[in-house]
């Protein structure tokens, strides 16, 4: 195309739209419902939230309690049994042991998760949250006891850079909860459940969730990690499967796990199609030029048009 013709092109554009001219005789598909608006999805997969994919047995640790996904691929696990904290496969093979958890007592660590860098395990008996390094050097504490005499599953949410902490404590008072805390164990919040049995919490980046079991309903509940007291789905966990009940719960992609402790057994569950609560790019808005900003707009273009037109020489 020559220097000229796209002057001459440039020109007719600004002049059709400075007199309202349509550009084609086809006019876009209009939206009955109007623009979407920012805020979460909740439609479900054709498979439902939950579906039990499989089981496998974990067979080269009867203690195996706590799981988290470590970030490629595969688990961290803890056992309250050896205190051996570790990496196994989603086939229920271990991997690695990682280190023993000795901080403190050093005695019934549950739950596991990592930002990334550290490890951080739940220490039951000293009401504690541990820190390692990736090698196992010991780090740090911080007491939790303030907020739960039970510490029993932790997640990590990378977006708010929060460690999720389950307070398990079987009782009503005070009520069970998910306590926020720094990576550092200043506390940030604590958010109340109903349920009065929960055991093992897991973060889901693609769904900006948090998944948490509770052994006694059977129940794996998905809350909003923008506000965990809001209920995304439930479903079934591993008793309804005849695994007995779960502890630790850990996501992988489109697959939830639950450790069902009681009888060493990694039960797998389709999560594809539960909700998103991750929140939309809010809409730039643009704001309302009314009739007279409206018509001046038009002039403005209709004018540059023509300048250009005016302006077009032959090359």
């Amino acid at each position: 195309m020559s220097r000229s013709e796209a002057r001459r092109r440039i020109g007719l554009t600004f002049l059709v739209a400075g007199l309202g001219l349509p550009l084609s005789s086809a006019s876009p598909a209009q939206d009955d419902q109007g623009p979407s608006a920012p805020g979460v999805s909740s439609t479900r997969g054709a498979a439902g939230l939950g579906a039990f994919i499989a089981s496998v047995p974990v067979t080269f640790d009867t203690g195996v309690i706590g799981i988290e996904h470590d970030g490629n691929g595969d688990l961290l696990y803890t056992s309250n049994l050896t205190d051996d904290v570790g990496r196994m496969g989603t086939d229920g093979g271990q991997i690695t042991s990682l280190f023993t958890a000795s901080q403190g007592t050093g005695t019934n660590p549950l739950g596991v998760t990592t930002d990334g860098t550290d490890l951080y395990v739940t220490d039951t008996v000293d009401n504690e949250v541990e820190i390692y390094s990736a090698g196992g050097a010991p780090l740090g504490t911080f007491s939790v006891l303030g907020q739960t005499a039970f510490p029993e599953g932790i997640t990590y949410s990378p977006v708010s850079g929060r460690l999720i902490v389950v307070d398990g404590a079987f009782s009503t008072e005070p009520p069970d909860s998910l306590v926020e805390y720094t990576t550092g164990g200043a506390l940030v919040d604590v958010t109340i459940l109903a349920a009065t049995s929960n055991d093992g919490a897991a973060y889901d980046p693609a769904r900006c969730s948090v998944f948490v079991y509770d052994s006694a309903a059977d129940n794996v509940t998905q809350y909003d990690e923008n506000d965990l007291s809001v209920i995304l789905g439930s479903f079934s966990g591993t008793s309804t499967e005849g695994l007995g009940p779960g502890e630790g719960v850990a996501v992988i992609g489109d697959v939830l796990y639950v450790m069902a402790s009681g009888t060493d057994t990694l039960a797998s569950f389709d999560i594809s199609g539960a909700p998103s609560a991750c929140l939309l790019v809010e809409p730039l808005e643009v704001p309302a030029l009314g009739p007279w900003g409206t018509a001046a707009l038009l002039g403005l273009l209709a004018l540059a048009g023509t300048w250009v037109l005016i302006r077009q020489r032959p090359v």
